[in-house]
């Protein structure tokens, strides 16, 4: 797993590749404070579906990241 970043293309690059909206990820770092907590929940997440298919890990985590609200 790559750390994620604060540049506007490496954001764009990890939102593609986690299956995540704009909008989920900024309300994601709106809920946890700042990107890097945002990255440590995002890693957690992904720790507890590490076994599972990445097309099951991104569903996982587009449902988790609408839940917050």
């Amino acid at each position: 797993m790559q750390p994620i970043t604060k540049s506007a293309a490496s954001e764009s690059t990890i939102l593609q590749h986690y299956g995540i909206s704009e909008k989920d990820w900024r309300c994601l770092i709106t809920c946890k404070g700042n990107a890097e907590k945002a990255d440590a929940w995002i890693r957690a997440r992904l720790h507890e579906v590490e076994d599972l298919s990445t097309g099951a890990q991104k569903a996982y985590l587009r449902i988790m990241t609408r839940n917050l609200s």
